[in-house]
């Protein structure tokens, strides 16, 4: 299986999209389940001298790891750059609401929801 490490410039993302594409092929539960796995472990990317190293971390560093990115979007953007989407239309959220491989494999989860469009004066997104 690759790891991130065989991959640069690649995210998190781009590896579950590398291990869940062809799930026949690579022995779609196992692969799929540990695809999904990697991303509940408390791991964060560091980048030094031009090669990423995993570093395990708390919860408390987390915290403080994730606020100040929080911080620093906020910062760089006003709220009427971000639109809201249901979690039930949400693509991010499909593994979290029970998705299985097989079902993944149909489903064009990269895409945004059907009919979606952003209108820009009420600041959501509609549906």
């Amino acid at each position: 299986m690759l790891s991130q490490a065989d991959i640069p410039g690649s995210s998190l993302w781009d590896l579950e999209l590398l291990h869940t594409q062809d799930p026949i092929e690579q022995n779609s539960r196992e692969e799929t389940k540990k695809a999904v796995m990697f991303h509940f472990q408390k791991i964060v990317w560091q980048k030094r001298d031009g090669r990423y190293d995993w570093k395990k971390i708390g919860f408390r560093e987390k915290y403080h790891e994730v606020f100040r990115e929080i911080s620093d979007i906020r910062k760089l953007t006003t709220s009427e750059d971000w639109f809201h989407t249901s979690t039930d239309q949400n693509p991010a959220d499909i593994l979290s609401r029970g998705c299985g491989p097989k079902q993944l494999q149909k489903r064009k989860w990269w895409q945004r929801p059907a009919g979606y469009r952003i209108q820009k004066t009420s600041g959501q997104s509609q549906l």
